[in-house]
């Protein structure tokens, strides 16, 4: 039970390092098909059953109800977990929650100094009002773990993509990313 409580994510009240901020948030987002699919099409296809007044009986109905909602039923609840999601750029690393559990992260400090384009993937996820939703990939470079963050918009991409930017602190030397606010090794301000 404690451990599910430290994996908890409540900024500012809960789940946040000492001296982290949170640099940039975002909640999932899915596409208009995604929600079509998991609300309006089982609908619809009631809808023409019942107009063609097909002559389905007893257990061939039941299958046929059956077979028709499972493929919904699996799209609303992918539509309900990507509402629920949130992506998160702190000062210290990059998160993934799902209500207010951390799902995934990977700390900034295993990005300092590296090139940025090795470690992140951006591809467009598909178009909404004639602007590009892209998908970011992040590759952590110490371990084989990866973050999607779905549902990015162009700004969002550019402030991601400064990650590997480095600034020396003035008063240590400290290699910090570009976004941190403080020092990571001695807390001064940048």
């Amino acid at each position: 039970m404690v451990q599910d409580e430290a994996r908890r994510f409540i900024p500012p009240s809960e789940g946040m390092l000492p001296g982290e901020t949170i640099l940039w948030s975002r909640r999932g987002k899915s596409s208009f098909w995604a929600m079509f699919c998991a609300c309006g099409l089982p609908g619809i296809l009631i809808s023409v059953y019942e107009m063609f007044e097909f002559e389905l009986y007893g257990a061939t109905e039941v299958l046929y109800y059956g077979a028709m909602s499972i493929p919904f039923l699996i799209l609303l609840i992918y539509f309900v977990n990507v509402h629920r999601t949130r992506y998160y750029l702190t000062s210290e690393r990059v998160l993934v929650t799902r209500g207010e559990t951390i799902r995934r992260e990977i700390p900034l400090a295993h990005f300092v100094g590296k090139r940025m384009s090795q470690f992140l993937e951006v591809t467009v996820a598909y178009t909404q009002n004639d602007r590009p939703v892209y998908k970011v990939r992040f590759y952590d470079p110490t371990s084989d773990k990866t973050i999607d963050f779905m549902g990015v918009d162009h700004f969002s991409v550019k402030t991601l993509e400064r990650l590997s930017q480095v600034v020396e602190c003035p008063y240590c030397g400290h290699k910090n990313t570009r976004l941190s606010k403080y020092c990571t090794n001695c807390g001064a301000s940048l």
